[in-house]
């Protein structure tokens, strides 16, 4: 009989430091802030044409593909539930909706079978680590296989030309603005109302912070897991839209890596891999320091691989001075 009070306490606890945390900024946010302005401050004297109006924008349309990653997997892995199939989805979501254009059908419906796609494959997640007890990372990571090989059979394998002007829509401009920042903008508002300010968004953080405590105070742990990971596989099907939108094409290769990057900028961002902690302002700070970041060593001529490497470490390292400190070692 002790043991609902107990968690009902641990629950209040839990929305206090949740509401602290979301109160304003913290240490990461100002160390985010001093990097971003550093990287780009080096970037600017290294590369004269880091400043200009096509890079700008050129990098702008790249990050809005992340960012709107990005939003789906913080409300996962805040939960507890890490989703990396996100660049196999975005490529899979494409080539579903070139595949619906091909067959005739009318461009919003195409757009929409893009997320209702990302959605299917975040409900399959879902299933599998709540019915079967099967942790996140092995279930997404044989998704991000399976959904790639879809999009590769599906596609025949060859990259397949667009030319639809309303699917095509995100090519355009608002105001001098590209609409894919326009639409990662909106998203990012979105999510981080959802995320703060209703019960819905609140719950991330108990479900991840401490899921027994969760199912004591009454939460319905799985099936909000669940929804969790549909919004992720969602927002990556959207961006999937995006991209083949942006590019005129749907292409079964496309969006390679794009886990690791985005992973990458969450986790930097103060989202907590095991869950229960974090919010979408550091993740969009960890976006912009990635993307920049990307597009910098792009510009200095540094090949793919060697990019890999660079995020590897940036991955890396952080996280494990930051576990060092944790446990009280040093």
């Amino acid at each position: 009989m002790t043991a609902p009070a107990t968690a009902g306490n641990g629950a209040v606890r839990r929305r206090s430091l949740v509401m602290a945390e979301m109160s304003g900024p913290t240490r990461r946010v100002y160390a985010l802030l001093v990097c971003i302005v550093v990287e780009m401050s080096v970037f600017a004297l290294l590369l004269p044409d880091f400043w200009t109006l096509r890079n700008l924008l050129n990098t702008s349309r790249a990050n809005s593909v992340l960012a709107i990653v990005a939003v789906g997997v913080t409300f996962g892995l805040i939960s507890g539930a890490i989703d990396i199939s996100v660049g196999s989805v975005i490529a899979l979501s494409g080539v579903v909706a070139g595949e619906l254009l091909g067959l005739g059908l009318p461009a919003p419906l195409a757009a929409l079978g893009a997320v209702a796609t990302g959605v299917l494959v975040g409900y399959s997640n879902g299933f599998f680590v709540t019915r079967f007890r099967v942790h996140p990372l092995i279930v997404t990571l044989g998704m991000l296989s399976v959904a790639r090989g879809l999009a590769f059979v599906l596609a025949g394998g060859a990259s397949t030309i667009i030319d639809d002007d309303v699917f095509n829509v995100f090519q355009n401009e608002l105001l001098g603005v590209p609409l894919p920042v326009v639409l990662a903008g909106v998203v990012f508002l979105a999510g981080h109302y959802v995320l703060a300010w209703t019960p819905f968004g609140r719950y991330t953080y108990a479900v991840g912070g401490n899921d027994v405590a969760a199912r004591f105070a009454a939460l319905p742990v799985d099936r909000l897991r669940t929804q969790y990971l549909v919004i992720s596989g969602g927002l990556a099907g959207l961006a999937g839209w995006v991209l083949a939108s942006t590019v005129g094409a749907s292409v079964p290769g496309a969006a390679r890596g794009t886990e690791l990057v985005v992973i990458t900028a969450v986790l930097l961002g103060g989202v907590g891999f095991t869950g229960g902690s974090g919010h979408l302002l550091g993740t969009f700070l960890g976006v912009v320091l990635i993307g920049t970041m990307v597009n910098g060593m792009a510009l200095y001529g540094l090949g793919a691989s060697h990019r890999l490497i660079v995020l590897g470490l940036v991955l890396i390292i952080p996280l494990a001075l930051e576990a060092r400190k944790k446990v009280g070692f040093g």
